[in-house]
């Protein structure tokens, strides 16, 4: 039987190797982007052959919220959402997704992750910018919470992958508040994806995990009773 389950396991278990900001555009004595975007392959080229029989890889890019400029310098000095900005950007994902491409891993090999466990509308801003450049860049958003108020946004955004850091997920019932998941039928339509993780937190003891019953075991349940098609870790 536990070879049986094991089997089944490693079947449907999709290996996800993840790799940061790699291969972004080249700038010059000046830290100016330069024009035409110029990307050095180097470490990418090695990404992908690493990562070749991988059936899904992703390429994280840490933007932050905050920030008057999200993206930090990697797109340059040029004002958010500003048209050179804009151009930059487009230009960069052509070129990258060109190279992914030619390494022999169509769309359905790969993401982009721009920004972590947030709601906010940049992550939407920007993800328009990039479905602009290629609509047929997957996209993936780690989100806070599942309300169907707040993800509307990313929706009509055209992101296609969520993963909801699920703490506040129960079996039974529709979480409210902080952890709303009033959303999920929205976050799984149209062939969108809908995950839901757990990651180590301080709060229950320095990053150690918690009891393994009650969080792996327990997540593949909650996925299964919520229709949710991804765990993760």
């Amino acid at each position: 039987v536990f070879e049986k389950v094991r089997e089944q396991m490693l079947k449907y278990r999709i290996t996800d190797g993840a790799r940061s900001s790699v291969g972004v555009p080249e700038k010059d004595s000046a830290e100016n982007i330069i024009r035409p975007v110029e990307i050095d392959f180097t470490r990418l080229d090695k990404y992908l052959e690493f990562n070749k029989d991988f059936p899904w890889i992703s390429f994280f890019y840490p933007l932050h919220q905050s920030y008057s400029n999200p993206s930090l310098d990697w797109f340059g000095t040029a004002e958010w959402m500003s048209d050179e900005y804009r151009a930059i950007v487009k230009e960069w994902v052509t070129k990258f997704v060109g190279r992914v491409k030619q390494s022999g891993r169509d769309y359905d090999g790969f993401y982009f992750q721009f920004f972590d466990e947030t709601l906010d509308s940049k992550v939407a801003e920007f993800c328009r910018l990039v479905k602009e450049a290629d609509p047929k860049v997957k996209i993936m958003a780690t989100i806070p919470g599942a309300g169907a108020a707040s993800v509307r946004e990313f929706v009509d955004a055209g992101i296609d992958i969520y993963v909801y850091h699920g703490t506040h997920l129960k079996y039974d019932q529709v979480a409210t508040g902080h952890g709303w998941t009033d959303g999920f039928e929205l976050l799984t339509s149209g062939g969108r994806k809908l995950w839901v993780y757990h990651a180590a937190d301080s709060f229950f003891g320095n990053g150690r995990e918690r009891d393994p019953l009650s969080v792996y075991r327990l997540m593949h349940w909650l996925a299964f009773r919520h229709g949710i098609t991804g765990v993760g870790f």
